[in-house]
């Protein structure tokens, strides 16, 4: 055997011990949330440990920040995942928070036509980290605007 052919042949022997050590090791993640406020998205690219996030205003957002200006965002998992790894791509999905549930026109109106009391347990609701309140909080979206369409 030629040494050329002795050098491709360790090559090609390591890549795949180093493949097969690391078949597991995801080195890049891509998942969404979304505040229960503003109803903006947040996109976050993990890279080998290291997360880089891009936000996506939406009509919703734009509207909701002219109302309340430096809100704090309250983050809503979209409740899937994709990981890469060396070898595939792993799809990972969990329960979805309901505030994705709820069409952005709908929540609108719920804000427009709500007392201060049913905005505050609205967002307490959407805040806990019970799902039943959870999904309490978009049935209460849900309620009222069925209730106004009648």
């Amino acid at each position: 055997m030629s040494k050329r052919l002795r050098v491709v042949a360790a090559l090609g022997v390591t890549l795949i011990v180093v493949g097969w050590f690391c078949r597991d090791m995801r080195f890049h993640t891509v998942t969404r949330y979304t505040c229960s406020r503003c109803r903006v998205i947040e996109h976050v690219s993990t890279w080998f440990g290291h997360d880089f996030k891009r936000f996506e205003e939406t009509d919703y957002s734009r509207w909701f920040s002219q109302l309340h200006p430096g809100q704090e965002h309250h983050w809503c998992w979209v409740g899937s995942a994709r990981s890469y790894a060396l070898f595939y791509v792993a799809l990972g999905d969990g329960v979805q928070h309901p505030v994705w549930m709820v069409p952005p026109d709908d929540q609108r109106r719920f804000i427009e036509s709500a007392s201060a009391q049913d905005l505050q347990k609205f967002y307490a609701c959407m805040d806990s980290a019970d799902l039943a309140e959870e999904k309490k909080g978009a049935d209460m979206v849900a309620q009222r605007i069925t209730g106004d369409a009648k």
